[in-house]
């Protein structure tokens, strides 16, 4: 569901799908800068697609604080 909300917003399959798994490994506590900042880059994201990955990792920032309230 999430994958088809980010590609309806503009990313690619790939650009989704890459996103997706750096949230994964963020949420499950592995974060390297480099890496992400690589990824990111390698991923073309344009500013319409850099929106539609922001607007995904602030809900899931907000679903992530809704579990600790």
């Amino acid at each position: 569901m999430i994958h088809r909300r980010l590609v309806a917003g503009g990313l690619s399959a790939d650009q989704a799908r890459t996103l997706l798994r750096l949230l994964a490994e963020a949420e499950a506590g592995r974060f390297d800068r480099r890496t992400v900042a690589e990824e990111i880059a390698g991923a073309g994201y344009g500013p319409a697609q850099t929106e539609a990955a922001i607007a995904e990792l602030l809900q899931a920032i907000a679903r992530q604080a809704g579990r600790v309230s």
